[in-house]
């Protein structure tokens, strides 16, 4: 299965920054960073030397109650 891109939510904080760091290996390019603060996803970003994406991604909680 060839992989394209892959999305990590929260990939800035603790759990997702490792998980991003293990993906990276296997997939440089591939992986993007999400969250609410772009800063702080371009950061994580320049840490890994570009290797990954930054993207801002936000979903409003009353959205997620309807849904609900």
């Amino acid at each position: 299965m060839k992989i394209k891109n892959i999305l990590i939510d929260g990939g800035y904080g603790e759990v997702g920054g490792k998980i991003a760091k293990l993906l990276l290996q296997d997939y440089p390019n591939k992986v993007w960073i999400a969250g609410r603060d772009m800063q702080k996803a371009e950061q994580f970003c320049i840490q890994l030397n570009h290797l990954v994406s930054p993207m801002q991604l936000d979903v409003p909680v009353n959205t997620i109650l309807c849904e609900l």
